[in-house]
């Protein structure tokens, strides 16, 4: 009779929802969400009991080793942990507890789990992993411009403590990992890149026009620190010139924006049918944001989207994002509104450019981006901390 293989390591996923669906998926956590954590559980069932707990319903699931789902219960997140903790002990078994940061640390119970942790990792079978996603003191000034003086002490004592606690943290950057380590005086050696992935299963390469009008895809919120008015002022003046371009919008709506011919704004029941009635229609990604802190730091969402569909990209001068665009030559970044229209005229002029360019792109998210591979290295990186 052939023996039953059983894990011999555990790891708990934390995270503000639950997802097994990519029509579930709601923006770049959610791709995250989808694209690492629930591609691990598919794929490494069988060496690892996996666990999720949701905040959205305060449920921790149980996978079997097939990657389905085999026990859900309602508890709070502290229940939940000592639950694991002590069967972790009681089975000498390595636990693995992996916060998707911050949108997976909560209330009081976020500390109360921390303290818990803290406790049980004098035990080195338990240790935790911080995927340092959306940092939100960055992200408030990013954001926002400003913070009040009580969220910025709570979260850099919620930053500090989680951080320090943290075996390994994995960061979307490498600009991310010197700024952070600068900040809170961190080791080094205990942090990991895991960039935003994509889905090449699920988006297929579609290449600019040949010729005809050139669609502009921007894709995300509409709000008034991500310089809308000022992308539509350049598009303006690049139509004046007499260049039929087009402007799609899709996201929340959170700027009044005059209504203009060339620009269609659209919205998706979910992340699928974006993919399958933008994404793919469009010609053109379009990242138009200040330079600022986060957002020169990060690994934007959107950007292996963009690439894994073939679409050529065009940037202002963020730091990480002109990174990679330079890296794999798949977009164009301009340092300025004058020169991002001179971009878009280049590539309405030279669609064997802004075809390479998307060629490029998809290239580098399967050889780089891919959300599987994503999944392997953090089995990797649990393995090696095991």
């Amino acid at each position: 009779m052939k023996m039953r293989h059983m894990p011999d390591k555990a790891v708990l996923f934390v995270t503000n929802y639950f997802i097994d669906n990519p029509r579930k998926i709601a923006g770049g956590i959610g791709e995250r969400l989808y694209g690492l954590y629930y591609t691990f559980t598919r794929k490494y069932s069988m060496s690892y009991r996996v666990y999720w707990y949701s905040w959205q319903d305060r449920r921790l699931r149980r996978f079997n080793e097939q990657g389905s789902l085999a026990t859900l219960s309602s508890r709070v997140l502290p229940t939940a942990l000592l639950l694991l903790l002590a069967r972790s002990l009681k089975d000498k078994k390595p636990l693995f507890v992996c916060f998707a940061y911050p949108y997976g640390c909560h209330g009081f119970e976020y500390p109360i789990s921390l303290f818990l942790l803290a406790i049980f990792r004098i035990s080195r079978l338990v240790q935790m992993i911080t995927d340092y996603f959306d940092p939100p003191i960055e992200s408030k000034l990013t954001f926002e411009g400003k913070m009040s003086s009580r969220f910025y002490l709570w979260s850099t004592v919620k930053d500090f403590l989680s951080l320090k606690l943290s075996s390994v943290i994995i960061f979307l950057s490498r600009r991310y990992v010197e700024h952070t380590v600068a900040r809170y005086f961190l080791n080094e050696s205990n942090t990991c890149v895991i960039p935003c992935g994509s889905f090449p299963s699920l988006i297929s390469l579609s290449s600019p026009k040949k010729s005809g009008s050139l669609d502009l895809l921007y894709s995300g919120s509409l709000i008034p620190a991500k310089d809308i008015l000022a992308l539509m002022r350049a598009l303006d003046r690049v139509r004046e010139k007499g260049y039929n371009i087009n402007l799609i919008l899709t996201g929340f709506r959170g700027i009044d924006l005059e209504e203009k011919e060339y620009v269609k704004h659209f919205f998706e029941p979910d992340w699928v049918s974006w993919v399958n009635n933008v994404l793919i229609n469009a010609d053109v990604g379009l990242l138009p944001y200040p330079r600022r802190i986060h957002w020169d730091l990060t690994h934007l969402a959107k950007l292996p989207d963009y690439m894994c569909a073939g679409k050529p990209i065009v940037s202002t001068n963020l730091l990480e994002t002109s990174r990679i665009l330079q890296t794999h030559k798949c977009g164009l970044v301009a340092q300025d509104w004058d020169e991002f229209e001179k971009i878009i005229i280049r590539l309405y002029e030279d669609r064997k450019l802004a075809a390479q360019l998307g060629k490029n792109g998809r290239r580098a998210v399967e050889n780089h981006y891919d959300y599987q591979k994503h999944a392997d290295q953090l089995a990797r990186l649990l393995d090696t901390l095991a």
